[in-house]
């Protein structure tokens, strides 16, 4: 029903800004969407919470599951990675950011919380006050955001820095993508920060998440923190060859020079023929490239005050003595394309887009001692928010009542270390839907990612409406359909260009991976969970 509502809402939505087009031909424009009012309900006694576990949540913005190496982190590999459980094969829904953390926030796929796209933003998200933040404080934990919140918020908020999303209750947000003069709300106030050394973005983010670790280690109830950074996204601020760009720490201007994108073969691809029309018909210039290489030494250097900011987060609760009742969360919002396939940015649904890294870390007191120490099951965002309710032992609820179905599953099985995936959802069988787009028309990307293949539609806008199926790609990531693993996706098993498309095995994965892309477009809850 949620969802039929929804769609109602959208289809009007759509006329408003198709006749609004006709006018200024600025933002788009669109009514509200209806919300189940602010919740305020009463948390439960601190005595009755104080053993949750703490939940820290941390972002980076843009980076490559490439970018996340010993080399450019070695902190979070000796604290997180060598301790923890790494999830090889964790993909995003969306590859582009407000979409991305809208899953993360909500456990639904982007057909459930609105948002497609990084404009219209918050203003779009459905029934803002049923997410998780409010979630995890009506189980009675302290709620934080640290960093960048979803796009538009300050735009839908008179005074975003003095009123806090749904469910937080400490509020350090920013809105502004530069890491030197910007604005961060501190103490229901826009504190500016202007362009020292010590005003560089992530810098003071990772401040407040210390300070905040250690004001509330005097607070009876558990912490639920997320901690949003920056980089590795473009941003602007002076920073050597860096500046305007992907702007590094003070200290970290010169690391990584001259560094160079992998020369792989879908770098700059040579033959580009199975691809869709998107994809460039010219390869990547010299001039082109030598821009993303800079680029990409910048962002590699940028990640360098990340990775030192999360051992101080780490070594603040280790101070508070909280270090074997916390769980640690590290993953990025979204990937970007570096060269690959002849294209550069993001919100296109290759691997480098999708196939994100993820880390946890759960203190020796959440699982009873237990943890895997890698997952190699297919996992994506929308289990991010299933997760975290279990070890709060919250309901994704606003009030009695007011329930989001989520899409996702819950990664603590995973986590312990369970001898049988399959039994929560996890075998080799799993689907996980791929959707977004530049605009909110029906007129998107939509796919399908197993942990064996990757199926893709791309929609062609007609006079007569949209042709979902327009263009469609299909990769043998793993070589289980074809013999040959194609993890740089060169050879697209769809289009007649490539040898072995018109094989009947071929067709036939095609035609049911189209099949279920068609149910999991309308997906709620355990259908979102279903194998076909």
């Amino acid at each position: 029903m949620r969802r039929l509502l929804a769609a109602i809402a959208l289809t009007l939505a759509l006329l408003a800004a198709a006749l609004g087009a006709c006018g200024s031909g600025g933002e788009e424009t669109e009514p509200e969407r209806k919300n189940a009012g602010e919740p305020r309900p009463t948390p439960p006694a601190a005595r009755k919470v104080a053993d949750l576990p703490n939940v820290i949540f941390i972002y980076t913005d843009d980076q490559v599951l490439s970018d996340f190496t010993p080399e450019t982190m070695p902190k979070t590999h000796e604290l997180l990675v060598d301790r923890g459980t790494t999830f090889s094969d964790f993909v995003v829904a969306t590859p582009l950011c407000c979409p991305s953390r809208a899953t993360y926030l909500t456990g639904d796929y982007p057909h459930g919380t609105g948002v497609f796209s990084n404009r219209g933003g918050y203003r779009l998200l459905n029934d803002k006050f049923n997410t998780l933040p409010v979630w995890m404080h009506n189980a009675g934990y302290r709620t934080a955001w640290i960093g960048k919140y979803l796009q538009g918020y300050d735009m839908y908020k008179e005074n975003p820095y003095d009123t806090p999303a749904p469910g937080v209750d400490i509020w350090h947000a920013t809105f502004e993508p530069r890491y030197y003069s910007y604005g961060i709300a501190d103490d229901n106030n826009r504190v500016h920060k202007a362009t020292k050394p010590n005003d560089y973005f992530t810098s003071v983010v990772n401040d407040f998440a210390v300070e905040t670790i250690r004001e509330e280690a005097k607070n009876k109830r558990p912490l639920y923190m997320t901690v949003n950074n920056l980089a590795p996204h473009t941003g602007s601020g002076r920073g050597g060859r860096c500046s305007d760009l992907v702007v590094p720490g003070p200290r970290d201007e010169a690391l990584f020079k001259g560094a160079q994108v992998p020369r792989n073969a879908s770098f700059n691809e040579a033959d580009v023929s199975d691809k869709p029309d998107f994809i460039p018909t010219r390869p990547l210039t010299r001039e082109r490239t030598r821009q993303i290489d800079l680029a990409y030494g910048c962002r590699l250097a940028s990640l360098r005050a990340v990775d030192r900011g999360i051992e101080d987060i780490y070594d603040a609760v280790r101070k508070t003595g909280e270090l074997d009742n916390t769980v640690f969360f590290f993953t990025s919002d979204n990937g970007i394309l570096q060269g690959q396939h002849r294209l550069g940015g993001k919100n296109v649904p290759y691997e480098e887009g999708i196939h994100m890294p993820l880390v946890t870390l759960a203190g020796s007191k959440v699982f009873d001692g237990r943890a895997e120490s890698r997952v190699t099951e297919l996992t994506a965002n929308v289990d991010l928010a299933p997760t975290i309710l279990e070890i709060g032992k919250a309901e994704p609820c606003a009030r009695p009542g007011n329930c989001r179905q989520l899409d996702g599953r819950s990664l603590v099985p995973l986590m312990e270390g369970t001898d049988d995936p399959e039994k929560f959802g996890f075998g080799p069988d799993r689907e996980v839907l791929i959707e977004g787009g530049k605009t909110r028309s029906d007129c998107f990307y939509a796919g399908v990612r197993t942990p064996r293949l990757v199926y893709m539609e791309y929609a062609e806008q007609t006079g007569s409406g949209c042709i979902r199926d327009a263009q469609t790609e299909l990769y043998d990531l793993t070589g289980s359909l074809t013999g040959t693993a194609d993890p740089g996706q060169l050879q697209n098993l769809t289009s007649p260009q490539v040898e072995g498309s018109g094989d009947t095995t071929v067709i036939k994965a095609a035609q049911r991976l189209k099949r279920r892309l068609e149910a999991l477009r309308g997906c709620e809850g355990k259908t979102c969970r279903s194998a076909g």
